[in-house]
């Protein structure tokens, strides 16, 4: 896509290269300029195993990951570190956050679950769909966990089919995971992990969880369901079935002459409402040769 795009065949492209974003965004600032999208990547524990059944242990795993490192030097197109499951910029709502990195607490946390420094804990897999920025991403926090923690982790990626049907058979300890909102609300992010919501794939089921996810859905007045909405995110942080890494930005690179394109939080652009402008085409490719 990117030769494409360079090479004049192309005038709107979705995705580029992550070991080339630096200096296209220096070199092409008005035409590469990821924005945040209303999306997260994260990683699912599966609830319904040890040693992943014991909120200690998630914890733990979580409190070891750093973030900004990942997203610095893996990731690479500006991603925001991420501590919540619904990403920040929807209108009157504050996401509920998970506990910063704090390497002290997570071997405390460690030690009470009975695998102190590490000893003894059951080896274990990353599993992740076939990718390499996925790869890099597993690969980074495999060894976080070994330096950190003493946990000697593996890794399994999988064709995106098999994975799919990998993770709702629950055949995983931790997997990757990702979310783009349906609609700009936190609900297209929290019903996801209701305890009859397909989409969990965790096995992790909490009453009051399901409690407050369905008086908000009846809940009128918009402040009050924040509330609601906001107290479910707080259980869902604290018991961590799912361990957010970053928040998507855009990655699409698209000519001043396209018109109709408009950057939004959910990253679609309808072709309907697209088109070319040939005169400013013919104008930007005659200065580019010069």
């Amino acid at each position: 896509m990117l030769n494409m795009y360079l090479t004049g065949k192309a005038d709107w492209i979705t995705d580029v290269p992550t070991s080339v974003a630096k200096q296209l965004m220096e070199k092409f600032p008005k035409e590469f300029e990821p924005t945040p999208m209303l999306g997260t990547y994260f990683y699912r524990f599966n609830t319904t195993k040890p040693p992943m059944n014991d909120e200690r242990i998630r914890r733990a795993l979580t409190l070891a990951v750093d973030r900004k490192a990942i997203v610095e030097t893996v990731a690479r197109m500006g991603q925001v570190p991420a501590r919540s499951l619904v990403p920040p910029g929807l209108k009157g709502y504050q996401p509920a956050e998970c506990e910063p990195e704090d390497i002290a607490k997570a071997k405390q946390l460690l030690a009470e679950a009975g695998y102190p420094d590490g000893r003894g804990f059951p080896a274990f897999d990353i599993l992740y769909n076939t990718q390499e920025a996925h790869k890099n991403i597993a690969e980074m926090i495999q060894d976080g966990w070994k330096r950190k923690l003493g946990i000697d982790v593996g890794l399994r990626n999988q064709e995106w089919g098999v994975f799919l049907d990998t993770v709702r058979l629950k055949d995983y300890q931790a997997a990757r995971g990702s979310w783009i909102g349906d609609y700009a609300d936190p609900n297209t992010f929290l019903e996801m992990f209701m305890s009859d919501n397909e989409n969990n794939q965790t096995g992790w089921k909490n009453d009051e969880y399901d409690k407050l996810m369905n008086a908000a859905t009846s809940e009128l007045d918009s402040a009050k369901r924040a509330t609601l909405l906001r107290d479910a995110e707080t259980i869902l942080m604290r018991e961590l079935p799912v361990l957010p890494i970053y928040y998507y930005v855009s990655r699409d690179m698209v000519r001043p002459y396209v018109r109709g394109f408009h950057k939004n939080v959910r990253d679609e652009h309808p072709l309907w409402a697209i088109s070319i402008d040939q005169d400013e085409k013919r104008r930007f490719l005659a200065s580019e040769e010069r």
